[in-house]
């Protein structure tokens, strides 16, 4: 049930309200019982306009920023005090108690996201690792927000058909496979590596291509753990003709070793299963004003031949502006900017 109403409350449901839909919406104050609506805060626990008493231990300004934003998410969205790690709060977590209550309440709510949600935990075989405590509690983690992306886009693979041929910029005819935190089985080749959401598709001409994306948020890069497999080495050193040689000090870095472990995967798929040169890409989406992100992307870039061919990315307002109007998906694409990229109002 969607209004004009710009922000979300939590309440009690009237009996005036919608039934069997979820427990957080766009609403008319008509439709919750006003006397159980949750206040911000009342926890002693410093409000999200406390930056600098939210940060956690090691919180660079970029992490930090983001963690306030979810914090006032949280706190003045949601109407949630925070939950606690090890027995203490942490500003960014949903309670135990209202995940219990909600289960949706880390995700841009929908019938579709939550299904998705659903459907990925029952899969077996899929590689990756889909982590519960993350998905269902960490309001800063990427994962929730690569479901809250394509979770919803996988019921509308026209829209996503069309966004990606004007970010691609060739014809993206028809959506063919979609799938959240997926690791490729590849004969000859076991990297651990996985995409944090794989979209395989068809062009126009018959052609099959796919993106491998990583969904990168509040990480600091600077902090990943390198990968001890020497199968990432191995591929660089035997494709001389897609890997410079600084692309094995690169792989190396913690900053930059991720997208090339997805550059080392996206070959290889490729390979295997017989996609058409040129069509089988890393793409990796991270916030506009995520410079940290955008200088990793420069810098492996730098270590491919023909980066275009390989890897590209995009910012997450720079991907929603470009997928098509559509009724169905208005209120969630402004919802996910809310939740995500309208840094300002937390400001």
């Amino acid at each position: 049930m969607l209004t004009d109403v710009p922000l979300y409350v939590r309440g009690d449901l009237s009996e005036r309200s919608t039934p069997n839909v979820p427990a957080m919406f766009m609403i008319a104050g008509h439709d919750v019982v006003q006397n159980t609506i949750r206040q911000a805060n009342g926890t002693g626990f410093p409000d999200w306009s406390d930056a600098d008493l939210l940060a956690e231990a090691g919180d660079g300004p970029w992490t930090a920023r983001l963690r306030r934003h979810q914090s006032w998410y949280r706190e003045i969205v949601l109407g949630l005090p925070p939950g606690d790690h090890d027995g203490r709060p942490v500003a960014s977590l949903l309670p135990q108690w209202a995940v219990d209550q909600d289960p949706t309440l880390n995700f841009v709510v929908s019938d579709e996201v939550h299904a998705a949600v659903l459907q990925r935990l029952r899969l077996r075989g899929e590689g990756g690792i889909v982590e519960p405590n993350r998905l269902f509690h960490n309001l800063l983690s990427s994962q929730p927000l690569c479901f809250n992306l394509f979770g919803m886009l996988k019921w509308y693979p026209k829209e996503l058909a069309l966004g990606l041929s004007k970010l691609l910029d060739h014809d993206v005819d028809e959506i063919v496979d979609l799938r959240i935190e997926y690791a490729p089985r590849i004969s000859g080749y076991r990297s651990g590596s996985a995409f944090d959401c794989y979209i395989e598709y068809r062009t126009g001409q018959g052609e099959q291509g796919f993106l491998g994306i990583e969904t990168k948020y509040s990480e600091d890069l600077r902090r990943q753990k390198v990968s001890t497999n020497p199968a990432y080495e191995e591929l660089i050193r035997a494709q001389p003709q897609i890997f410079r040689s600084e692309a094995l000090q690169a792989v190396r870095q913690p900053a930059s070793c991720q997208v090339i472990y997805n550059c080392a995967l996206a070959l290889k798929l490729s390979e295997d299963r017989g996609f058409e040169e040129g069509l089988a890409r890393c793409l990796v989406l991270s916030c506009e004003a995520d410079d940290e992100a955008q200088s990793t992307i420069r810098s492996v870039r730098a270590c491919l031949e023909e980066p275009d061919d390989l890897l590209i990315s995009f910012s997450y307002e720079r991907f929603l502006d470009a997928l098509p109007f559509s009724n169905d998906l208005e209120a969630w694409k402004e919802h996910v900017r809310v939740r995500y990229l309208d840094l300002g109002a937390s400001s």
